[in-house]
């Protein structure tokens, strides 16, 4: 991710307008295009008192309630459910490569609204 600790200032309205592709990359690739993404929106989050059967694997303990979303153990099914949305937006912009295009990622930061 190019640049992602620079952040723009929307207001609630202008994050609403923007397409949201959480859990992808929009299609119709060109420089200027720009979408929101929750990056919570997928998050497998797990509890310190997981009470779910975990299995010993060559690669450690795995817990059930990470690898699936609808069968989580009550403690994991609270920590999820507490995630609030973190939005990025992101931009495709030029790359180096004239065959490919770059994205930037920014962290939006939502203005109040004025009174």
């Amino acid at each position: 991710m190019a640049e992602a600790d620079k952040a723009v200032r929307l207001t609630w309205d202008e994050l609403r307008a923007l397409p949201e592709y959480s859990c992808s990359l929009p299609s119709g690739t060109y420089v200027g295009k720009r979408w929101k993404r929750n990056i919570n929106a997928y998050a497998r989050p797990h509890a310190d008192d997981c009470t779910a059967p975990h299995e010993k694997t060559t690669r450690g303990i795995v817990c059930p309630c990470i690898q699936a979303f609808s069968n989580r153990c009550p403690q994991c099914k609270a920590v999820a459910k507490n995630l609030k949305p973190n939005w990025w937006l992101g931009e495709y912009v030029d790359d180096a490569d004239p065959k490919q295009i770059g994205i930037v990622w920014k962290r939006i930061l939502v203005r109040p609204p004025r009174s």
